[in-house]
């Protein structure tokens, strides 16, 4: 009766001290009646939780370990052997004993069988490996772990010592903290306001609705949601009323001060200190202590405390390399390096941002796979990287312009990258039945949102589409982590300058942009030299000065922007062509409109294409496949009922007739989603005239507007009439040189940092796709048919892309019609992206 008095009252809060005494009682009596009775391990292990919630870790190892013994003294069940294991793990992990906590954890699993009474502890243990995962930057491994531990507890009855409300709760709220970290706000919400609402509801006043609350306010804090702080006062209020003394308790106080840093300074520094004091006794080299010092450190470095900064970044640094914790070892090697930049002192921070970026690299690897990957990357990546390019060019020395490249590419484009290189190593397949029906079901909802205006009805379609999202993600991550060479998933780059140089024409010039928070930085590359520097225009003024230039046309702005090609005499002597890679807002720039101070613009000087990075170029070049023969065309020319008839896609008959028996077409009713899947493979040229339709919010589910399906097409997969984004990624273009959307912005993508412009574009080149032609913004039709002849007529003369589209808007503009045909927003708004060298 004790020892479920005990059970029972716990997770409902009771005073921890008195329900210490009543497991203590229960285990007295326990042994007095049944030395070698389950009871007694039970008692013990209850006694154990207790102690451990209040940070009293040697005490609740000992009790854990007097379970242990006994159960295997007495030949107890493996549930109860199984069980104290896990205890000692959960305490070994939150001291930072990771190695050890892995390895305590398998071992309850070797102990436990798929019978039902085992589940629940079965899905606790993975839930922990999760968190492990979590702590090493392993996420897909922590999602999988997460994922599994909620598949156990399905169907697992509740008994005194398992609550399977309960379970699900902090599982749930693991799994919206890994979200949040790898930036998908949305998924992180979700998972935490049904944690939250779950332990409010049957633990109100415990350290485990304490951390949910606490982990749903950082969350909230990520989104800019002004209720964060309040979720997180509630949070330190529950956990000082639980237990004071605990690591959570700790853990909370931490996250309020780093809410409050900035702007109550003195709050934030008392909460620190509070929290260190416990943790100096409970667990002084664990996570929490190691985030307790990174909040010190920045109040030091804030008032120019930087003895003191230092002390204790040393500190934390020790503490992080002790836990294997990759997250925090790079926080502290970054504040190292700041602190040593900042006393002048290059080559040291140099030396911690090197090693800083290696970690950030083994945390990217594990990124989720597929598509999922664009946004994580751009979530993972650390400031280590611009910190490292301001320092080697604010102290220029013989070889850093090739170093500052170098690090520039590391992590430019990479989730683009890593695709190209998935497919190189091996296509890990098409999506299994299960996985193609929740994609489609995930396409329908995600259209029925864009054509819903009432708010009730977008939250359930909103809950809907989340729910499918993360199905599907589940689904494409088992397949991946079940490859054996999924862990051989490329890091960095390497050698990109020299294979760049050994490229690049003599009549060629490479340019760079990377926009960050301190600079922007530009590197010039040619056949035999590099240049780097700065071009004095910051990322909070780029974007509004691309939007006047572009879709206003301001002259002023223009002028502002021309400094982007106000380049040295000797990077642009003899050269006719440029290759741009840009960054930020400037992917929605074409540099043909900037005008020259010697006169005229760019397009008049230079024919210029667009990569996502040098690293992706190559890559593009270097597939093993060969192209279709030359002369062969293929074309789809939409109507949509929709979005109406588009005028002029006999464009695509009249561009099909220049290719002879070579050039095939698919117009109005013809021009369906089946027809493009079922006939684009093994085109040289492939060509769509329909409406393009941009989703911001949502870039998978852009795409190109087709003709609905035919009588007997049978059944279509997502949206029947629109090719989706993540349905370019798997088409047959591996024999394709050329893929043109004269669609209406169908460039248009979401700029993601570390990854460019995510769209359509992406998703061509990861089909196999070396060119891509795509608009920038809405395209008048009748210009578009006239300006798309010229371009099929040069490459059929032999010109390559670039050439082909540069002088195509050469002819276009020197017509005499101006007002109808020579407009620049008609011919500027067409851009080549991808690999060449010239043919």
């Amino acid at each position: 009766m004790l020892l479920s008095w005990a059970y029972l009252e716990y997770p409902l809060g009771g005073d921890p001290a008195a329900i210490e005494g009543r497991f203590r009682e229960a285990y007295d009596c326990c042994v007095a009646a049944d030395p070698g009775g389950r009871e007694v391990n039970g008692a013990l292990c209850g006694l154990a939780t207790v102690l451990r919630h209040q940070g009293r870790f040697d005490d609740a190892d000992r009790a854990s370990r007097a379970a242990l013994e006994q159960a295997r003294a007495f030949g107890l069940p493996a549930l109860d052997q199984a069980t104290p294991l896990n205890d000692l793990g959960e305490s070994a992990s939150q001291r930072g004993d990771y190695a050890a906590a892995r390895q305590l954890f398998h071992q309850a699993l070797a102990l436990l069988t798929p019978s039902t009474d085992m589940r629940p502890l079965a899905s606790a243990i993975r839930n922990n490996l999760g968190l492990l995962e979590m702590a090493v930057g392993r996420f897909s491994q922590a999602l999988q772990e997460f994922q599994a531990s909620l598949e156990l507890m399905e169907g697992c009855p509740p008994d005194f010592t398992f609550d399977p409300d309960e379970h699900r709760a902090l599982t749930l709220g693991n799994i919206g903290t890994t979200y949040n970290t790898l930036g998908d706000t949305a998924q992180a919400l979700r998972h935490l306001d049904e944690a939250c609402a779950i332990l409010t509801r049957i633990r109100p006043d415990t350290v485990q609705t304490a951390m949910a609350l606490q982990q749903l306010s950082a969350t909230l804090l990520q989104a800019d949601d002004p209720r964060a702080e309040q979720r997180m006062r509630e949070s330190v209020a529950i956990a000082r009323r639980a237990a004071p003394r605990s690591l959570t308790t700790a853990h909370v106080l931490t996250g309020l001060a780093d809410q409050l840093y900035g702007e109550r300074e003195g709050e934030a520094r008392d909460l620190l200190k509070e929290a260190s004091v416990i943790l100096e006794e409970v667990a002084p080299r664990s996570r929490a202590m190691g985030n307790v010092l990174a909040g010190l450190i920045g109040l030091h470095m804030f008032n120019g405390e930087t003895s003191l900064a230092d002390s204790l970044t040393i500190r934390l640094l020790n503490i992080a390399r002790g836990l294997e914790d990759s997250e925090l070892t790079l926080r502290s090697l970054e504040l190292l390096a700041l602190s040593a930049e900042e006393a002048g002192d290059a080559q040291t921070a140099i030396r911690h941002l090197d090693e800083a970026i290696a970690i950030a690299e083994r945390m990217r690897v594990y990124a989720p796979p597929g598509q999922a990957r664009s946004q994580a990357v751009g979530a993972l990546k650390p400031m280590a990287y611009d910190v490292l390019i301001a320092v080697l060019l604010d102290n220029w020395r013989p070889g850093n312009d090739e170093r500052s490249f170098d690090v520039m590419e590391s992590f430019r484009a990479r989730s683009l990258l890593d695709l190209l290189d998935e497919r190189d190593r091996g296509d890990p397949g098409r999506p299994p039945d299960d996985e193609s029906a929740v994609a489609a079901l995930l396409a329908q909802v995600n259209h029925e949102i864009a054509a819903t205006p009432d708010p009730a009805d977008l939250e359930t379609l909103e809950r809907r589409r989340l729910e499918l999202q993360e199905r599907a993600e589940t689904l494409a991550r088992r397949r991946y982590l079940a490859l054996p060479e999924y862990d051989q998933a490329s890091f960095a780059p390497r050698d990109v300058l020299d294979d760049l140089r050994g490229l690049l024409a003599e009549d060629t010039l490479y340019i760079a942009y990377e926009v960050t928070v301190r600079a922007t930085y530009r590197w010039l590359v040619r056949k035999c030299r590099i240049w780097s520097g700065f071009v004095s225009l910051s990322s909070d003024e780029l974007p509004d000065l691309v939007t006047s230039a572009v879709g206003s046309r301001d002259d002023g702005a223009r002028v502002r922007l021309a400094q982007l090609l106000d380049l040295p005499e000797a990077s642009v002597a003899g050269v006719t062509r440029l290759i741009v890679s840009s960054s930020g807002a400037l992917h929605r720039l074409p540099f043909e409109i900037l005008p020259l101070q010697a006169g005229g613009i760019a397009a008049d000087r230079w024919t210029i294409s667009y990569v996502p990075s040098a690293a992706v170029m190559l890559a593009i070049l270097r597939r093993g496949t060969s192209l279709a023969k030359p002369g062969t065309f293929i074309g789809y020319g939409a109507d949509s009922e929709r979005y109406g008839t588009v005028p002029f896609v006999d464009e695509v008959k009249s561009i099909a007739e220049l290719f002879g028996d070579g050039g095939r077409f698919f117009l109005g009713p013809q021009a369906t989603k089946r027809r493009v899947t079922e006939t684009v493979a093994g085109h040289r040229y492939v060509h769509f005239a329909t409406h393009g339709l941009v989703d911001d919010a949502r870039p998978a589910y852009s795409g190109l507007v087709l003709s609905p399906p035919e009588p007997g097409d049978g059944p279509v997969y997502g949206i029947p009439d629109t090719l989706q984004t993540y349905e370019l990624f798997r088409l047959p273009l591996v024999a394709t040189e050329l893929v043109t959307c004269s669609a209406c912005e169908s460039g248009v993508g979401v700029v993601r940092t570390g990854d460019g412009l995510v769209g359509m574009a992406e998703a061509l080149f990861s089909a196999g796709a070396r060119w891509v032609v795509v608009s920038l913004w809405e395209v008048s039709d009748v210009a578009t048919k006239d300006l798309m002849m010229i371009f099929y007529q040069g490459l059929e003369a032999g010109l390559d892309v670039p050439d082909a589209l540069a002088a195509a808007k050469a002819e276009v503009r020197g017509w005499l019609d101006l007002e109808k045909w020579g407009e620049e927003p008609f011919w500027a708004a067409f851009v080549a992206l991808g690999a060449t060298p010239r043919r």
